[in-house]
């Protein structure tokens, strides 16, 4: 998936790409399409395509659910310095940080979300990950790009 990327992160990656494909082809449904095709270059041909769609759609599936940890993360931190707060206590430390009111520590997981939301140049990508309140609302996106009527 991404050689330079650690272990888990590989594993979580093709976790996703396994996943996406079995949403477009449950069960034997790849077969039954490609034996469709004529010929093997014509097969090979339309596996490339595919994964490169599916690989896509995995990537940003991944970057998805990143951010959404990343939020969560946030809120996580907020109702624990509001409920903290409440019984008159104003910060509390984890390790060396301290999360206090909206502190840089409170609110990091939002900020990380931004900057990788940030580092995406389409768009389009941007604003689908922003709309999308689960992933099947990404993958569907792709529909369109499986044309399976051969």
């Amino acid at each position: 998936m991404i050689p330079e990327a650690p272990k888990f992160i590989n594993q979580r990656l093709s976790s996703l790409n396994n996943y996406t494909w079995s949403y477009f082809f449950p069960g034997n449904e790849l077969n039954v399409w490609l034996k469709k095709i004529p010929t093997q270059l014509e097969r090979k041909k339309e596996i490339n395509r595919l994964r490169k769609i599916i690989n896509e759609a995995s990537y940003i599936v991944f970057i998805f659910l990143l951010i959404k940890f990343f939020k969560e993360g946030t809120n996580a931190a907020i109702k624990a310095v509001d409920t903290l707060k409440s019984l008159d206590i104003d910060e509390f430390q984890i390790g060396s940080q301290v999360f206090k009111g909206r502190n840089e520590n409170v609110m990091n997981g939002d900020n990380l979300a931004q900057k990788l939301l940030d580092t995406i140049e389409d768009e389009k990508l941007v604003k689908l990950i922003k709309k999308s309140n689960y992933s099947k609302d990404i993958i569907e996106r792709y529909r369109p790009f499986i044309d399976r009527k051969k």
